[in-house]
């Protein structure tokens, strides 16, 4: 779900997703950004986070659980698990015909269809769809890369971080969003749902 950058009302920090009615996941580059910090703190940040929910026009404090915090500055091998936040919410968020996608138990290769739910940080509204592809296979920092799909309409962009990839029908997410193409390539990549699931 959209997370607000602290620094302006009118951006997002990135994107945050559901794993239960009180647990959430986003990027630590995200929780960083949007509390309006220079540098990704080796430690889990004590000051609380807001989620936007726009769906059910609500937001939500959270703060980030001590041992789901997985900076983006660590050195350390090539692999390692590497920005990633997972927040645990003051407030449960509940409402009627509210469902929570499940993590794949793996992500599928060959090229598969897929799509990404999130927003630019300038966007004000219900976040965007984006169909995207999945590559063949991980690159050497065990992310996969997603492509767009089509030139036309929406692309993942800066702001998507922390969305969810999900399969082609929206029902299983594949991974999450942790950045995209620095040259402005419509490429993104992805921390695989495995990953996340271990974490």
């Amino acid at each position: 779900m959209p997370g607000r950058g602290s620094d302006t009302q009118r951006e997002l920090a990135g994107a945050a997703f559901l794993l239960d009615f009180d647990l959430a996941v986003t990027c630590a580059h995200v929780v960083r950004d949007h509390l309006g910090l220079t540098a990704t703190p080796a430690a889990p940040p004590a000051l609380p986070v807001t989620l936007r929910f726009e769906a059910l026009d609500t937001e939500v404090q959270a703060t980030v659980v001590p041992q789901g915090w997985y900076p983006d500055n660590l050195g350390g091998p090539i692999g390692l698990l590497r920005d990633v936040a997972f927040l645990s919410l003051r407030s449960p968020v509940e409402a009627e015909g509210l469902r929570y996608r499940a993590f794949a138990p793996w992500v599928p290769s060959g090229g598969r269809p897929a799509r990404v739910i999130g927003a630019e940080p300038s966007y004000r509204g219900m976040s965007q769809n984006v169909p995207v592809r999945l590559a063949e296979d991980t690159n050497n920092r065990r992310l996969w890369q997603i492509d767009a799909t089509s030139n036309k309409g929406f692309e993942v962009v800066r702001g998507f971080s922390g969305a969810p990839l999900l399969d082609e029908a929206g029902t299983v997410i594949w991974g999450m969003v942790t950045e995209v193409d620095a040259k402005g390539r419509p490429v993104a990549f992805v921390i695989g749902a495995e990953r996340l699931y271990e974490a």
